[in-house]
């Protein structure tokens, strides 16, 4: 049944599962940047990082993004400790790692921390709105599918073996998600909240009443919001990059500072190019597979046990969307972003090799890949004209 958000009783530990894309960094940031008044308000939120990063890692057992070295179980160890040392009235930890979780990390995250006391939060938002996210999301991290094909693969196919496709539905089929930590701890303790695509004020809110926080407190500061999403000009120029590193066989080192840090992260701190088009909605053939999954979502958390913050008919989305007329690759890019993309293939080779890290190829000592690695690049980037796409 839909309600308001509750606090969590005292001695409570809160864990926050996200999952990716429904404005978690963003909350995120509002609690480390407020970490000094949480503690005031008597909640414990630990540090240093923003939010859980080796240490979820290390709590789940499995690897760790692209570039970045094995999480070491002493990181999880060190929090786990922190949260049951604490004497705050509400411990907190967030990390949308762990809406991936499978049932043996679930059950290893719930013994570390403790059943009794543990209560979970996920956030369902619709999908129309996971999907475009996700891509972007995912071509960051080396994926070369475009915009068409990644649909068809995850709505349309079914490949539960392919780590892509886990990726997807590991985290956002909110019906499997629930259904691992419900085997776990008692399904009463977990809160679905249900995003509203029209109210970006729902998120601060609920975690403020969930921790017995003052309203206002948990205001994003802009400051610390998140980067902006990619344009779909952008996102298509990093798949390109994508396409060479995957042919050259670029170290996941190299991959991590000059594409995710050097370009991804590089454009989305800067402006993007007038007119440039964001990224299409969905194709005539997928709408049929995203209402239905809607559908299943929204009737499993609506038939639940769960404690449930806001409407579950919010994620139905049959009448609601319609399909894009115009989902192809863009036939090139402009100028602008050219030079952009240049410009922060530089950057981002150049922090490689002040960082003293492995060379760019496993075989190679890197010198002379670095010297050409912009103008490499844009050779295989389709140019546009000297304005828009």
């Amino acid at each position: 049944m839909s309600q308001t958000a509750g606090a969590v009783p005292d001695g409570s530990i809160l864990v926050h599962i996200g999952p990716q894309k429904t404005g978690s960094t963003t909350i995120q940031r509002a609690l480390h940047a407020n970490r000094k008044t949480l503690a005031r308000q008597g909640v414990y939120y630990p540090g240093p990082d923003f939010r859980l990063l080796e240490a979820g890692w290390a709590a789940m057992g499995g690897g760790t993004p692209v570039g970045r070295a094995p999480a070491r179980p002493e990181a999880w160890a060190r929090v786990r400790d922190g949260v049951h040392a604490s004497k705050a009235r509400v411990r907190l930890l967030s990390t949308e790692d762990w809406s991936r979780a499978d049932d043996a990390a679930v059950d290893r995250i719930v013994a570390d921390l403790g059943a009794d006391n543990l209560h979970v939060v996920y956030v369902a938002r619709r999908l129309d709105r996971l999907l475009p996210s996700h891509w972007q999301e995912r071509v960051k991290a080396r994926m070369t599918r475009t915009w068409e094909d990644f649909v068809r693969y995850v709505v349309v196919e079914e490949h539960p073996e392919q780590w892509e496709w886990r990726m997807m539905w590991e985290s956002h089929d909110a019906v499997e998600v629930l259904g691992r930590w419900a085997r776990h701890i008692d399904p009463t303790r977990i809160r679905v909240l249900v995003a509203d695509e029209a109210d970006h004020s729902l998120l601060p809110r609920t975690f403020e009443r969930l921790l017995g926080l003052p309203e206002g407190l948990l205001e994003p500061d802009p400051a610390h919001r998140s980067n902006r999403s990619l344009t779909y000009p952008e996102v298509e120029a990093l798949r390109q990059i994508n396409i060479v590193a995957h042919a050259e066989e670029w170290t996941p080192q190299a991959y991590w500072r000059i594409a995710q840090v050097g370009v991804g992260l590089g454009l989305s701190k800067e402006p993007a190019g007038p007119g440039e088009r964001r990224i299409p909605g969905l194709p005539e053939w997928a709408l049929p597979g995203v209402i239905e999954r809607c559908k299943k979502h929204a009737d499993a958390i609506a038939s639940s046990s769960y404690t449930v913050i806001g409407d579950p008919d919010r994620l139905r989305v049959d009448g609601v969307i319609q399909a894009d007329p115009d989902t192809a690759p863009l036939p090139g890019v402009s100028m602008d972003l050219l030079a952009r993309v240049a410009s922060r293939l530089v950057a981002g080779a150049g922090d490689l090799a002040a960082r003293n890290t492995p060379p760019l190829l496993e075989h190679s000592d890197g010198r002379t890949l670095l010297r050409e690695l912009a103008a490499r690049l844009l050779r295989r980037l389709p140019r546009g004209g000297s304005g828009g796409t």
